[in-house]
């Protein structure tokens, strides 16, 4: 979320943007039931579509455990990524704000 606020302001440095509070709420009022917000142990919030977030987490579940921290830190990121991936290529266009 305060990467989609930042993106923003970096884009439109004329403008005043959104709080991150804000702009959640934007988002939930917008995307509704589509959209899940996850926070995790004090990181940035990660915005993703539920049918998406589903699908990857479960294969984020499916990996093989390991004692090995920064193999598992890894995995995270692999799994983030691939949920930002997959959001990119889900946007709907026809939406305007």
């Amino acid at each position: 979320m305060v990467d989609l606020v930042d993106r923003m302001s970096q884009l439109c440095p004329d403008v005043e943007v959104y709080s991150v509070k804000y702009m959640k709420q934007k988002l939930i009022s917008y995307f509704g039931d589509e959209l899940v917000i996850s926070n995790v142990h004090g990181c940035s919030n990660v915005v993703t579509v539920k049918e998406t977030a589903a699908k990857i987490l479960q294969q984020f579940k499916d990996l093989p455990q390991t004692d090995d921290e920064e193999a598992e830190k890894r995995k995270i990121v692999r799994a983030a990524a691939r949920l930002i991936k997959a959001d990119i290529k889900n946007i709907d266009l026809s939406r305007s704000f």
